[in-house]
């Protein structure tokens, strides 16, 4: 299933908001492919932006798909640093965030899944060490959804480096 992480910052024709745009969305996709999580892509729209993760917000499918209660678990801490990931991006490039749909997700998952406000505080400093760890590639990501405001998951791809 994919889904769409989306942030209520308002894009228009303001650069700083397009900057701070690209830096988040990037965030989410550097996460997700990072963490082994496939990406559909990434979009900076008129008024919004989205980055698309595979199976970023599934419900039950998960259960489906795990291969029991750790696995499941060890899914749902996966999405959650995926979704702590923009903000964190756009806080280290420029010292706060928009985090209001992230937010929102969050709790959405936490309550549904029984998650910990302690877990997720816990997932922060691992989302933080490996934002720094790929910059590179966070601001290769921003850069080319400045440039063309659309990247699928293979030019995203192309972008994340490895390391």
């Amino acid at each position: 299933m994919i889904s769409t992480v989306g942030v209520g910052r308002s894009v228009g024709t303001d650069n700083i908001s397009i900057k701070r745009t690209a830096f988040h969305k990037a965030g989410h996709a550097v996460c997700g492919r990072t963490l082994g999580l496939a990406s559909g892509g990434a979009t900076i729209n008129p008024g919004t932006g989205h980055a698309v993760i595979a199976g970023h917000h599934t419900l039950h499918n998960d259960f489906i798909a795990s291969g029991g209660y750790r696995d499941f678990l060890s899914s749902v801490f996966l999405k959650l640093m995926v979704c702590l990931a923009g903000p964190e991006a756009e806080t280290i490039a420029y010292g706060d965030a928009d985090a209001r749909g992230d937010v929102h997700m969050i709790k959405e998952f936490c309550a549904r899944y029984y998650i910990a406000t302690t877990d997720v505080d816990r997932l922060r400093p691992q989302v933080h060490a490996l934002l720094t760890k790929h910059w590179g590639s966070v601001e290769a990501i921003a850069e080319a959804l400045m440039s063309r405001r659309t990247l699928t998951g293979a030019e995203i791809d192309t972008l994340v480096a490895f390391r």
